[in-house]
């Protein structure tokens, strides 16, 4: 639930690197929720995180719940 919230408010700004547009992640945020919420729980439980989430350019700007 807290990943489709934090989804469902992002702010309209600028893709990120990955060039996927904020309002195209609000509109799709109940499809994209589920898979990513797997994604984070499993990279949590098994201590590895991705390349690319260690690279990536990572600053605040969406709501904690």
């Amino acid at each position: 639930m807290q990943v489709f919230k934090m989804l469902d408010n992002l702010r309209a700004t600028a893709s990120g690197l990955d060039g996927i547009p904020a309002w195209f992640l609000r509109l799709k945020a109940a499809i994209f929720a589920a898979p990513l919420t797997q994604l984070f729980n499993q990279s949590i439980s098994e201590g590895i995180v991705s390349q690319q989430w260690r690279t990536s350019c990572n600053h605040p700007g969406i709501k904690s719940y």
